[in-house]
């Protein structure tokens, strides 16, 4: 079998270089954000740097970066940037910055696009939602409001847990102050048992 990209293709059971696996992950990424002359590059403090070729830097360029949680707000996460192999010699390896840095939420998790506020789904059902802490939610549906559940954030973040977020895409966050988001982590809402 062959794994084909333009000008770069291996076989199975060949060794893959350094420098053809940062070309496939350059046209991978390419084929992503739908560009040519996209650079990939490892900066410090264990960030990865995806920018463009040939456009004059605009601080705008996409970056990941590994954080540890501190504390939780109703749309952001206060953490601090951490770099798991940055001093590998030491008693507990890795390097946690100093500065708190606020992570918006992904928009799901987030209180202010919901709270005491009715979202319409497209299978057509309105469900309101009203908010009692940044993880734990009353759901109402409003054709018939009988019918309520209480909903929490699952798993909860905990302090020093290792979160990946980025930054510089398009739009920004939606959080005030919060140039960073955290990726999709798996988390999602689920109804609290027992129920009130």
């Amino acid at each position: 079998m062959a794994i084909v990209g333009g000008d770069l293709s291996i076989q199975q059971g060949e060794q893959i270089t350094a420098n053809l696996l940062t070309a496939m992950i350059e046209r991978l990424v390419a084929s992503i954000l739908g560009g040519e002359g996209i650079i990939v590059e490892k900066a410090a403090g264990g960030q990865i740097v995806i920018s463009q070729s040939g456009r004059q830097p605009t601080g705008q360029e996409i970056a990941l970066q590994r954080f540890r949680v501190k504390s939780e707000a109703d749309n952001h996460l206060v953490c601090r940037t951490w770099n798991p192999a940055g001093n590998p010699d030491a008693e507990t390896p890795g390097v946690e910055g100093t500065v708190d840095v606020l992570v918006a939420k992904p928009w799901k998790h987030r209180r202010a696009p919901f709270d005491g506020l009715t979202r319409l789904y497209t299978d057509g059902q309105s469900i309101s939602y009203a908010y009692s802490a940044a993880s734990t939610r009353v759901a109402t549906d409003v054709a018939d409001a009988t019918i309520t559940e209480t909903q929490v954030l699952t798993d909860a973040y905990s302090v020093d847990e290792e979160i990946l977020a980025i930054r510089g895409m398009g739009g920004g966050t939606g959080v005030t102050d919060a140039v960073w988001e955290v990726l999709n982590d798996g988390r999602f809402w689920t109804r609290s048992n027992p129920q009130p």
